[in-house]
């Protein structure tokens, strides 16, 4: 599929298998959520949800749109090497039924 020129930006995609997926898409004004076959503002007709991107239907042809790269990381990458769990012999018990 070719890259779609559509001025949208792909900010998250959220994939079910029972049919009602949805995209995040931010334009030049806000970022919403559609679902499949609603027109986005650029005319296109948002056509598939993939967990990385998503299919257009634009000029009567399937464009792909790229999920966009985070800028950062959410959670800093640790300094320290990680070390292995300690093993524990504190367990919970159940409580005891109240009358």
């Amino acid at each position: 599929l070719a890259h779609s020129a559509e001025p949208l930006e792909l900010r998250a995609s959220l994939v079910s298998s029972h049919g009602a997926s949805q995209a995040l898409l931010a334009g030049s004004q806000q970022a919403r959520f559609y679902r499949v076959g609603e027109r986005l503002p650029g005319g296109s007709v948002l056509r598939r949800v993939e967990v990385s991107y998503v299919v257009l239907w634009r000029n009567n042809r399937e464009e792909r749109l790229l999920l966009k790269p985070p800028g950062r990381h959410v959670l800093p990458a640790s300094q320290t090497p990680a070390t292995p769990a300690q093993a524990t012999s504190l367990y919970l018990r159940p409580l005891a039924e109240q009358p």
